[in-house]
């Protein structure tokens, strides 16, 4: 009985055992299993926070990419804001105040620098080539005085190489490496511009050109003196105009002074957003060209054609001081402006005659057409102009037209290709084939004019390379 009860303790307490045991192993089970379960959550955890980590940068990338695809469209249009956010900076490191005087805040600052290789190839009569290279800076200022009143003035370098005849050409010379170049005031003028009548303006200066006019009627450097006028009327799609100009070429005292009197009348037509025709008629009165003494040289008075020479017109040979004719000019221009997928397109004609007394029928014609493609405003910009020009001795006066054409009795044709380096970094190459359209024995070309005998210039065939790098501030 004893021994019964003794194996009956034994078993109890081992049942406790295995009993402790079961109890352990399943806590110990449990406790693996929170542990993994926890373990899982944080791996979880790090999961959700790497996505999302991922998922900024992929948004600031983005970010990123839009701002640098802003930056490459950036043209010249966004210098002014450029220039703000400068001033804006300038102004907090001074302590936040605006300390810039109202009438510099008015003031609008540009400036540009082209470097020119210019050379003459084949040219007529075994003559050498011809190794011409070029510079030119020009500063402009431009001040508004009211809201409806600009001021501007200009300066440029200038060619004159001793020439008593101020210089038409803003470019200069390398020669001379010890010398200095000469500098002079190109522009200053006031403009009106009344809010009430769009379109139209009023001024007086020595200014800008600001009618309708082409490589055949005037060079680019040349700034006229005088006043000036226009009145448009928008009308919807069309807007008809007249323009006017009064302009003096120097004074001559006790005799009539050398002018010129422009009319130009025309209309805009909006075709589409994206067509814009224009046509117009010129009318040029040309006044006491051959007066004396415009032009003062060692204290003596010279007339226009002693100073200028011929360029291209035609001389009175018997006194070599005087036009042989007239210039009274006649001209009708228009110009075609598109965007054909984008690309701005251009096509202009001009065409000019002498109605002056006299002007032989073959002497007094000009025509000018150009095509061209593309545009230069801002980084990998690119444009291609072709033009076809004939300009018979008298058609225009010679001393004002493109002097790179070689001003009248002329016809030729050039190819001009631009590109934009960078925004502001433009390269061009330009060239050019010409010849005389009334060809005569070596030196001048002679006619029969109502005072005698008359020279017109001839230069002869050539064919010029222009190579242009220029840089805008």
């Amino acid at each position: 009985m004893e021994l019964f009860k003794t194996i009956i303790r034994k078993e109890t307490r081992m049942k406790k055992v295995l009993l402790f045991f079961a109890l352990a192993l399943i806590l110990g089970l449990v406790a693996t299993q929170v542990v993994y379960a926890g373990s899982d959550q944080a791996v979880m955890d790090k999961l959700e926070q790497l996505k999302k980590s991922v998922q900024m940068q992929q948004e600031q990338i983005g970010i990123l990419y839009q701002q640098l695809e802003e930056q490459k469209a950036l043209s010249a249009e966004s210098r002014e804001t450029d220039l703000a956010e400068v001033k804006k900076v300038v102004i907090e490191q001074l302590g936040g105040a605006d300390v810039l005087p109202e009438w510099v805040k008015r003031i609008k600052i540009s400036s540009d620098m082209r470097i020119r290789y210019h050379g003459y190839f084949d040219r007529e009569g075994d003559k050498a080539d011809r190794h011409d290279p070029r510079f030119r800076w020009r500063f402009y200022l431009e001040g508004k005085v009211t809201d409806e009143i600009t001021a501007y003035v200009a300066t440029s370098t200038n060619w004159n190489e001793g020439s008593a005849y101020p210089p038409k050409t803003s470019d200069d010379k390398w020669w001379g490496a010890m010398g200095t170049s000469p500098f002079g005031v190109i522009r200053t003028y006031l403009d009106y511009r009344p809010k009430d009548l769009p379109g139209s303006f009023f001024g007086a200066g020595k200014y800008a050109k600001n009618f309708l006019h082409t490589l055949m009627t005037w060079d680019p450097d040349t700034n006229p003196a005088g006043v000036y006028t226009k009145l448009a009327l928008p009308l919807g799609s069309f807007t008809p105009w007249i323009y006017g100009t009064f302009i003096m070429w120097g004074e001559a005292k006790d005799v009539g002074d050398p002018t010129l009197g422009l009319v130009q009348a025309g209309v805009d037509i909006k075709i589409t957003p994206d067509v814009k025709w224009t046509v117009a008629g010129s009318y040029y009165g040309y006044g006491g060209m051959n007066a004396p003494g415009v032009i003062r040289v060692g204290g003596v008075g010279k007339t226009l054609a002693q100073v200028s020479g011929s360029m291209g017109n035609t001389i009175d040979v018997a006194t070599g001081t005087k036009y042989a004719y007239g210039y009274e000019l006649w001209e009708g221009i228009t110009i075609l402006k598109a965007k054909v997928q984008k690309i701005p397109i251009s096509l202009t004609f001009d065409w000019i005659t002498n109605s002056a007394e006299n002007v032989p029928s073959n002497q007094d014609t000009g025509i000018f057409a150009a095509l061209k493609f593309g545009e230069n405003k801002k980084k990998g910009d690119f444009s291609v102009e072709l033009a076809y020009y004939k300009i018979e001795p008298d058609a225009v006066w010679g001393r004002i037209n493109d002097s790179d054409l070689m001003h009248s009795n002329v016809k030729g044709y050039f190819v001009r290709a631009g590109y934009n380096l960078t925004d502001r970094l433009f390269l061009r190459v330009t060239p050019l084939r010409s010849e005389p359209v009334e060809k005569g024995p070596a030196g001048d070309y002679k006619v029969d004019t109502p005072i005698g005998k008359g020279t017109v210039k001839n230069e002869g065939k050539y064919t010029l390379v222009q190579v242009d790098l220029v840089y805008k501030f």
